[in-house]
């Protein structure tokens, strides 16, 4: 299982170190804490990437009601040679409990 890499900001430059997701990957997200998800596709095609925590199932929207969380946040498809970005406080709704991270071959760092 990949985790994957936290970058923790310093004054000046900063290298960053991107983690090569496999068939199972996972990061620890702390709410609250203003973390960016970046995800990039540095393969010739695109790849579908999902975002589940295991303890998100509903959540109350106003004007809704009742909205399911429980098959995580779905990315999309990242083209070749994209990067996505995610301020992981806005989703924090999927992001309960053990949270995985589909997209093999995607590289990916969260910056604290």
């Amino acid at each position: 299982m990949a985790v994957v890499a936290h970058l923790n900001l310093a004054v000046g430059a900063n290298t960053a170190v991107p983690t090569t997701l496999t068939a199972s990957n996972s990061f620890v997200y702390e709410r609250g804490k203003n973390q960016f998800l970046i995800i990039s596709n540095p393969t010739g095609g695109g790849i579908a990437c999902t975002i589940d925590g295991d303890g998100g199932s509903s959540v109350k929207v106003p004007g809704l009601g009742a909205v399911t969380v429980s098959s995580g946040y779905s990315v999309g498809t990242i083209a070749a040679g994209e990067t996505v970005v995610i301020q992981l406080d806005s989703i924090f709704e999927y992001l309960k409990g053990t949270i995985s991270i589909t997209g093999t071959d995607l590289t990916a760092f969260i910056i604290n």
